[in-house]
């Protein structure tokens, strides 16, 4: 799981200009990291219950789409190469959230610069029910930061695996939705090229959610 943190949210100035138009501009530093916060590609193959919170200091840099305020940490929701995806939720209301926590040094390192970048400007671009939604993105000197929709049906992997095999039924029910969201992204000239089991989510109802658009293309002059 993750080290617990008790510290209070730094505040955050308000973005003006171009950072008012794009969070991702704005540092974040009511987000203190943990050295147990890595993200990668893979990411825990059960649903996460959000049973009990333990209070995790974030705070949204400045005004933001959504009307939430700074989240609790509840759990893990999946660990990778380079980062974690942390379980949170509001202090006030009951929605959770997944927030990606990504090791700047180690996406250096990995030379994932341009996969972060991918996923950070198609995920602004898009929306589509079965796309998983961005609401803000902020960075400190040691970590990015996504906060995205928490998909409580997890993996569509782990839930074939649990399965054995789908019927004829669920199969059609999957793909037709699959081809509904790269339709999608087909009228906006994107290309999504990480098409498998895993980066497919399932939300509480047991529609899908493609996920992990790091390797997903903008294609331009065409």
């Amino acid at each position: 799981m993750m080290r617990e943190n008790h510290g209070s949210a730094a505040s955050c100035t308000p973005p003006t200009g171009d950072r008012a138009r794009n969070p991702g501009l704005c540092p974040c530093p009511g987000i203190e990291p943990g050295t147990s916060w890595f993200l990668g590609r893979r990411s825990t193959p059960e649903p996460v219950r959000p049973d009990s919170c333990r209070v995790l200091s974030v705070r949204p840099p400045g005004p933001i789409p959504v009307p939430i305020q700074p989240p609790l940490s509840c759990s893990s929701a999946g660990t990778g190469t380079f980062g974690r995806v942390q379980l949170v939720r509001q202090k006030t209301g009951k929605q959770f959230f997944a927030l990606k926590v990504m090791s700047i040094p180690d996406v250096i390192r990995l030379k994932q610069e341009q996969h972060v970048h991918n996923e950070k400007s198609v995920l602004k671009e898009v929306s589509h029910p079965f796309l998983v939604k961005l609401f803000w993105t902020c960075h400190d000197d040691r970590c990015l930061y996504m906060l995205m929709e928490f998909m409580p049906g997890g993996e569509l992997f782990s839930y074939l695996r649990n399965r054995g095999r789908f019927s004829n039924a669920a199969g059609l029910f999957y793909a037709a939705e699959i081809v509904c969201a790269l339709d999608y992204l087909h009228s906006k000239e994107i290309v999504y090229r990480d098409l498998k089991p895993e980066n497919i989510l399932l939300d509480r109802d047991g529609h899908v959610k493609l996920t992990d658009f790091g390797f997903a293309k903008k294609l331009v002059d065409r």
